[in-house]
């Protein structure tokens, strides 16, 4: 009987020691998850800050291009009267050479 105990007892440690190793290799692989999951998040961050800011590129460079467009409008408006004050000047020094 008390054999009978020792051998259960050694078996007890034996599962104990098994159920330690299991302990730590969870709490090791706990640990991995939540250092992953951190950077995970971090990346995430990173990743809405860069669309946030390029959102914020992308306004600006529509605004800038709106202006552009203004401005090459009042260009070409501007360059098509020049064309015709040149038009008539190369007349007019036309109409006084004959």
């Amino acid at each position: 009987m008390v054999q009978t105990l020792q051998v259960q007892v050694e078996e007890l440690k034996s599962v104990n020691e098994s159920l330690n190793l299991s302990v730590e290799e969870l709490s090791k692989a706990r640990a991995l998850a939540e250092a992953t999951l951190r950077e995970r998040d971090e990346m995430i961050e990173k990743i809405l800050t860069f669309e946030t800011k390029n959102m914020e590129l992308v306004n600006e460079l529509g605004d800038k291009m709106k202006c552009f467009d203004v401005e090459k409008k009042v260009f070409k408006t501007k360059f098509s009267k020049l064309e015709k004050v040149l038009a008539q000047r190369v007349k007019d020094f036309d109409d006084v050479k004959t």
